[in-house]
């Protein structure tokens, strides 16, 4: 059997049974799937056979590497911590675990919360967004802020950075 490196018709399965594909457009997800509930799992085609990862409680948000080869997966923070992201080969086996990039942006502060929110393409480049909440010392508000990290998924690393809102 020759090595599966692409992802083929990828769907996402919801918990009330509807099974969504991902090239359907807003206003015809909107049509045939007016009410979604959580995606409960994802699957593909690699080299004829179909890969499922039930994602149940444990994974939120897949989104498909812009070369096909990977999904990547986000965790929920309060059960995986910082690092709540990982990348899924085409064939189903773990590639890595996302190391987190926000600890070394010369903004942070101890007691920043943050975690990986989704994945976002801008111009030609794959990156994850990464979110960030921060107690204000003075008014005792909550400040938010979104950052784009570049992400090079061959090796996991984050090539650069800057703020989204």
């Amino acid at each position: 059997m020759s090595k599966c490196n692409k992802i083929i018709d990828f769907v996402k399965h919801t918990k009330n049974g509807y099974v969504i594909p991902e090239n359907i457009s807003l206003e015809e997800r909107m049509d045939k799937f007016p009410i979604i509930s959580d995606v409960v799992a994802v699957s593909w085609y690699c080299n004829h056979n179909e890969i499922k990862i039930e994602l149940g409680a444990d994974f939120l948000s897949p989104g498909i590497l812009p070369d096909r080869t990977g999904v990547v997966l986000l965790q929920p923070s309060h059960k995986f911590g910082h690092n709540n992201a990982v990348i899924v080969n085409a064939d189903g086996t773990t590639r890595f675990t996302l190391i987190n990039p926000y600890r070394k942006n010369p903004y942070y502060y101890d007691g920043d919360e943050y975690e990986f929110l989704c994945t976002k393409i801008e111009g030609n480049r794959f990156g994850m967004i990464v979110g960030v909440g921060r107690k204000d010392k003075d008014t005792g508000g909550y400040l938010t802020t979104e950052w784009f990290y570049e992400l090079d998924a061959n090796t996991g690393s984050f090539d650069s950075y800057h703020v989204v809102r």
